[in-house]
């Protein structure tokens, strides 16, 4: 009897151990609790030109489906390559040639219906910091371009950016806020200033309530320091 009921304790306890294990695991990402309301995390960007085109790269991880809706659902990787071929290089169509994650992807990109780019999204994100890309346009073009990440050691990270953001926002967010849950969807992402054009990023980091309500800051990722806020 009495070993019996030591076995059923020993197992009790296994069980226990291991709630503990995968509760731990459950917080383990630099969100904490927030991480299941992270509807999309860019933090991964490379930028180069040549004579013919300008190519962006974008990676991280988002929603599938993408919805701004003040819900967050399942998350996938994913890599967006857009190209601005010059008036001299655009042609019908181009094609892609990836290199990252010691894999290589192939593909064509899809102009855009109001702007004179190209795009294609990839099914993987990469936390490479060099890359290769070779665009091969008509019959006439292939540039090959050796993207090196605009991240880099000196800039803070996504998950710092959101914590500097989180705290600026408090008040604008008790509203939203059931318990420790929040009622909201989370973006962070490395993006442009679109008034300068200039290629210099910064961290977006935005909260959208289920009424449409954004809340949302910009963050310089060197000094930390917050340039504007919306409330």
């Amino acid at each position: 009897m009495f070993k019996k009921i030591k076995k059923a304790i020993l197992v009790s306890g296994a069980v226990v151990l291991l709630g503990v294990l995968f509760a731990a695991c459950g917080t383990s990402s630099p969100f904490g609790r927030y991480e299941r309301n992270l509807s999309e995390l860019r933090d991964n960007v490379f930028v180069a030109y040549d004579d013919y085109m300008r190519i962006e790269v974008v990676s991280g991880r988002r929603e599938e489906p993408f919805v701004i809706d003040g819900s967050s659902g399942e998350s996938v990787p994913f890599t967006v390559i857009t190209i601005t071929p010059t008036a001299e290089a655009r042609r019908d169509s181009f094609s892609y040639r990836v290199s990252m994650n010691d894999a290589e992807f192939t593909g064509n990109f899809l102009p855009h219906p109001f702007l004179d780019t190209f795009s294609c999204d990839i099914a993987a994100s990469t936390s490479d910091r060099t890359i290769t890309v070779v665009v091969t346009g008509g019959d006439d073009i292939e540039r090959t371009f050796e993207l090196t990440s605009i991240v880099n050691d000196e800039m803070i990270k996504a998950e710092d950016a959101f914590l500097i953001a989180r705290e600026r926002l408090d008040a604008s967010l008790t509203d939203f806020m059931s318990g420790n849950r929040l009622n909201a969807e989370i973006y962070i992402r490395l993006v442009t200033n679109p008034i300068t054009s200039s290629d210099v990023f910064f961290w977006y980091v935005a909260f959208v309530t289920s009424d449409s309500q954004t809340f949302a800051v910009l963050v310089d990722p060197m000094s930390s320091e917050i340039l504007a806020v919306r409330e």
